[in-house]
Order: structure tokens, then sequence, then C-alpha cells
């Protein structure tokens, strides 16, 4: 007679009588005020390891770049995926750890870049595409003939302070800045170090969306909100390639 085997596979999540369900309702509740956009895609297993190990004070980095890469899966967006860790800090009234923060960026990251190799034109830490992406389209623009009812604008800010965590967690939030100011419109962006550039079409808004940028671009930067180090410049189209590539360094 043959002996048949059976087996049972068991995934270890937190006791029940460990998880914190306190500290899950206020983290919630602090996410949703900063404007998550899916209420009923947040609550999922790796928020409660985080939630357990958040509480247990062990294995928090390890939680955290589970839940990183999961976000990264669930295609939240960088910025909105960094406020919702911050509100589990936000809700308990601490600071936010460095090593869990940027451990929980780097899952992101690395996820986004694994599962997303088709479109390797978008920067994962920005959202934006990339500097690559972005002279391409402009270059397909020339060459179908560019036409006169559009605008160029560069935005420049202080490149300092944009390297480690705390400069990844900035970058985030800049290119999500930017990326909601011009949503809808169809303009072309991308996000260097100290510059963002945008093709937009020729209307008064366009001036508008690019001060509502430089807004927001000191805000994310600490700086006041005349700060001259933070400016843009918007001009006609430029009628050749060559010219718009001047006007973009100079």
């Amino acid at each position: 007679m043959a002996l048949s085997t059976c087996m049972t596979v068991v995934r270890h999540r937190p006791a029940p009588e460990r998880l914190p369900s306190s500290l899950l309702a206020s983290w919630r509740a602090h996410t949703a005020a900063k404007g998550w956009r899916g209420g009923s895609d947040w609550l999922c297993a790796e928020v409660l390891q985080l939630a357990a190990a958040f509480a247990a004070r062990a294995d928090v980095e390890a939680a955290a770049r589970a839940l990183g890469r999961v976000r990264a899966h669930q295609g939240v967006g960088i910025a909105e995926a960094l406020t919702d860790l911050q509100c589990l800090y936000l809700c308990q009234r601490c600071s936010p750890d460095e090593a869990v923060v940027s451990a929980f960026a780097e899952a992101w990251v690395e996820a986004t870049e694994r599962a997303l190799p088709s479109v390797s034109c978008l920067d994962p830490g920005t959202g934006l595409p990339t500097v690559e992406h972005f002279r391409s389209r402009v270059a397909e623009l020339y060459e179908g003939g560019a036409d006169r009812d559009r605008v160029a604008g560069v935005l420049r800010f202080p490149g300092s302070g944009l390297s480690g965590e705390p400069g990844f967690r900035r970058r985030a939030l800049l290119g999500a800045a930017a990326g909601e100011t011009f949503a809808g419109t169809g303009a072309l962006l991308t996000l260097g170090r100290a510059t963002l550039a945008v093709v937009a079409e020729d209307e008064p808004a366009a001036a508008d969306r690019l001060e509502g940028c430089a807004v927001a671009f000191r805000a994310v930067l600490g700086r006041s909100p005349d700060d001259p180090e933070v400016g843009y410049r918007l001009l006609p189209l430029p009628d050749t390639l060559g010219r718009f590539e001047r006007f973009m360094r100079a």
C-alpha cells in the first residue's frame, strides 16, 4: 500500500493578541487624513507585520522592506508610500527612523525596477520621465514639426540636500508636486538634479502652473515662500531643437 505524503504550508503572521489594534487604527486614520487614495487597499499582511514589529521594537527594517516591496507591486507612488510610512511614526508622536525609511524606499525602488523593465522611461525615484526619455520625446516633437502652440519652461532650485534618504524623499515629493500640478495637461516633464524641465501647451495657465510648482518646491526644500533661489523661466518653444537644448542649459 503506497503511503501518501501531505505537506501543510503555514504562513507566519503576528499573533492576534500581539497585533496593536489601536496602533493600526491610528496609523490608518493618519494616512487617510494625508490623502491615501484607496482606503480598501491599505491593509495587507505586511502592514500587520510592520505594526507588530514596530510595537515590539524588533525586525522593523525587515518588515519595512517587505511593505515597501508590496506598495510598489500595488502601484503606489513613492511619495504616497513614504507618506504612509511616516504616518506610522506620526501617530505615535515620534520621528521616523532614517534606517527604516531608507530600507523601505530601497525596497520600493528595487521592486519597481524589477517589475517594470518595459517602462524604464520612468524614473522610479520621482515618478516622472527620465531625462533621456524627455529629450527623446522633445526630439520627436521637432521631427514632426514642433508647433508654435507650446512653451518651454525650466524651474531651477538648489541641488544640495538631495542625497541620502532625506534627499531621496525630497526628490520623490518634488516629482509628485510637479506631476500633480501638470496632471491632465499632456505636458512633458522631467526632473534633473536641480532642474525641472517642462514643455506644455501655450496657455495662460502654464505660467500659473509653473509658479505653483515653484511654491510647492520651496515648501519641500524648506525655503521661504519668496526665496529667489527657486525660480523659473517660461518662453515660447524655440524654433529648433538646438536652441531648445541651449535654453534648457542656460
